[in-house]
């Protein structure tokens, strides 16, 4: 990795990505962006295939200081999500409708009109259950461990429903155009789609009022948005505010605000307009002078989490191996693999010694808060056991057990071989009752806590 952040995106799949993918490679898509040749360094170590893509966003990314790495939509990839760490930002943009199954739609639209739905919105409806999975996947993961996150369009759907919330599936059937001011709310105009505007009403105090506040005009905190979707925000998860809504009460953009802090590594944000986008025809100028923030901000934030990510594990220069530590480290290594060889080769691994596994048992008595990158090395490794000479003994215990048993039923007549299988197959179904009652006996016991309190 070179000396700018790396930032997950997602983009669209082909053949060539499922083959890749279902051989054991990950692919890692190269974005088609100005000035991404110069960054090349950025994707080293290189283990997979690195393949091409351009859009807007990704030229906004890359201008202002982070390398994106897409991840492609093949089957299979959610699986292989953990090869694209270490993870410092994720940017979901556009794409198809979320399957409603997702977030438990209640919905008023008749099957007739879901056809018609279907009709008007046909490149929109169809459903993507692997984009579906490998998208929430992204968002639950930076939800959890707080990495920066900016939804575009679907991904600011994504992102609600992966906290809760649900979505309308169709607003014009659902939501209504009318307004409380007589005006309707046209949300997608297929006929000017990069052209149509529609009017939003900006929440004072959040991140989209202090980006756009020197735009606002005649004493209106409005402003204008392009408009590509006919799903949105239903019921916002409850730990999101909303920034921003469409005159017919649709909310147009949404953040954590306890997760909002650019310079700190923290930005959880929602926009379903793109912004990105809001430029005139064959034009590189923006509609407004803050369009450009939410990228800005979320590239910092990006940044910023990188830089706490790598201090966390970062060692110190002066602490580097000498001769006798570098011994040391081998004989450990050495231990763990050991381990590792007794739990491939159970009891028919005879050949290690007490005396080769103690090191490692004593590193890791030693060592009991590690962090999750080292835990995590120490697994691959094959350091499973925290006392792998105790683990040893009992495994040696086990072998005489059963040679003895083994020499005793021997000598055991056929009848006496079925009256001790049947009492032994008696005695495991009374003691499941009995583990069963016991079970139910303490849950009973417990002392739930008054509802009524809550």
């Amino acid at each position: 990795m070179g000396q700018m952040s790396e930032l997950e995106i997602y983009s669209l799949g082909e053949y060539h990505l499922d083959l890749i993918v279902s051989y054991g490679a990950v692919p890692v898509i190269v974005p088609r962006v100005t000035g991404v040749h110069m960054l090349l360094d950025s994707f080293e170590p290189i283990h997979g295939v690195l393949l091409c893509e351009g859009e807007y966003h990704l030229d906004l990314i890359v201008s202002y200081g982070a390398v994106p790495v897409i991840v492609p939509r093949v089957t299979g990839v959610h699986m292989l999500l953990d090869s694209f760490e270490p993870i410092h930002g994720v940017l979901l943009c556009e794409g198809e409708d979320i399957d409603p199954s997702l977030y438990e739609a209640e919905t008023t639209i008749s099957p007739e009109e879901l056809e018609e739905i279907k009709l008007l919105h046909a490149s929109d409806t169809t459903i993507d259950k692997e984009k579906d999975i490998i998208e929430l996947s992204l968002a639950k993961l930076c939800l959890e461990r707080n990495i920066p996150y900016l939804g575009i369009c679907r991904g600011s759907q994504v992102l609600n429903v992966a906290c809760g919330g649900t979505l309308y599936q169709d607003i014009g059937k659902e939501l209504g155009k009318s307004t409380q001011h007589g005006k309707t709310v046209v949300h997608i105009d297929y006929d000017n789609y990069d052209s149509h505007r529609h009017v939003v009403k900006i929440v004072e105090n959040t991140p989209l009022h202090q980006w756009f506040m020197d735009s606002f005009e005649d004493g209106k905190m409005e402003i204008k948005v392009n408009s590509y979707h006919h799903q949105g925000v239903k019921r916002l998860a409850q730990r999101f505010k909303p920034m921003a809504f469409a005159l017919d009460g649709l909310i147009e953009g949404f953040y954590d605000p306890d997760s909002y802090n650019p310079e700190e590594g923290k930005f959880i944000m929602g926009l379903q307009f793109h912004p990105e986008r809001m430029r005139g025809h064959e034009s590189s100028e923006f509609d407004y002078p803050g369009c450009t923030a939410a990228y800005k901000e979320f590239v910092k934030a990006v940044v910023a989490y990188q830089k706490k990510l790598n201090s966390t594990y970062e060692v110190p220069n002066s602490l580097k191996l000498n001769e006798e530590l570098e011994i040391r480290r081998k004989v450990i290594v050495n231990s763990f693999s050991v381990a590792r060889n007794i739990y491939a080769f159970g009891d028919k691994f005879h050949q290690s010694k007490e005396s080769d596994l103690r090191p490692g048992a004593e590193f890791l008595e030693s060592n009991t808060a590690l962090s999750m990158q080292q835990q995590k090395r120490l697994k691959q490794m094959g350091a499973t056991v925290r006392n792998a000479s105790s683990y040893m003994e009992r495994m040696k215990q086990n072998e005489e057990k059963e040679k003895l048993a083994r020499a005793v039923m021997g000598k055991m007549t056929v009848e006496q071989l079925s009256d001790l299988a049947f009492f032994y197959h008696m005695m495991g179904t009374i003691c499941s009752e009995v583990l069963e009652m016991k079970l139910q006996e303490a849950v009973s016991n417990i002392d739930l806590p008054d509802l009524d309190a809550f």
